[in-house]
């Protein structure tokens, strides 16, 4: 998994935990989450050197400005850049997203194999049942 996708997913699960804890934040459009707000909540980079801006105009802005790129392509949150900054919205497509990934592994698991449990279920019929024509089978023939 690249660096810009790891970050993308830290981001979106951000995001998503962000807006259940405050769904109204969204509601106006003129409150969004600033990028380096996001960073910080997202675990990218600590608060310190966000207020000390150490990486401002380095190749670090440059990777953030990646990851909200691929996020806007899985149309996952909207931008806006005002006076340098750079205001992310969530879309409804990325929360669902990000609560999707956000599922304990057992569901997970369950949604794998949900799509195919019809075939599941064959394949344990058809094994059972040549299972006990093999049995009575060999016995009849006293192997």
């Amino acid at each position: 998994m690249t660096m810009s996708r790891k970050w993308a997913l830290q981001m979106l699960k951000a995001i998503v935990r962000v807006y259940d804890s405050d769904p109204l934040r969204f509601s106006d459009p003129g409150s969004a989450l600033d990028v380096w707000e996001l960073c910080i909540k997202a675990g990218i980079y600590a608060e310190k050197d966000v207020s000390l801006q150490t990486f401002y105009g380095s190749p670090w802005r440059d990777a953030v400005g990646a990851v909200i790129d691929e996020m806007k392509g899985r149309e996952w949150v909207d931008t806006n850049a005002a006076f340098g900054q750079i205001w992310i919205w969530p879309l409804p497509e990325g929360i669902d997203e990000g609560r999707r990934l956000m599922r304990p592994w057992y569901q997970k698991a369950w949604d794998f194999f949900k799509g195919d449990i019809r075939t599941i279920v064959i394949t344990v019929i058809t094994a059972l049942i040549i299972t006990v024509l093999t049995t009575w089978l060999l016995r009849k023939l006293g192997w």
